[in-house]
């Protein structure tokens, strides 16, 4: 099906191999994984077109696309001083409060919490 898509449509995503599936981490019964090319996204919409080209965050982008990343400034009782973590993902958010307030957090041992927390 999507081989036989116009080669201008070919150009607004990209599939997913397998092995770059299994370094994110999905789903264990996902088949098939696309992503939206820059300035594009998907629609859910049961009518009109499958890709619009719009700015803005959107969905349809594998965790790979560095655009979609945004920033994470944590100061005060419970943070490191001056310390900086290179990169954090939306996963480790739910760890790092759970750290801060004294929580029990079933953390599969991923989150990266600790270098900038007391």
């Amino acid at each position: 099906m999507l081989n036989n898509l116009p080669f201008a449509q070919k150009q607004m995503f990209r599939i997913i191999s397998d092995e770059q599936m299994k370094e994110f981490q999905p789903d264990p019964n996902a088949v098939l994984a696309i992503t939206a090319e820059d300035g594009y996204s998907f629609s859910n919409k049961k009518d009109g077109e499958l890709f619009s080209k719009a700015p803005g965050g959107k969905h349809g982008y594998f965790p790979d696309f560095f655009n979609i990343y945004t920033g994470f400034i944590g100061s005060g009782a419970g943070f490191k001083p001056g310390s900086k973590v290179h990169q954090i993902g939306l996963e480790d958010v739910p760890a790092i409060i759970a750290s801060l307030l004294k929580l029990d957090y079933l953390n599969d041992g991923q989150a990266r919490v600790k270098p900038f927390l007391k």
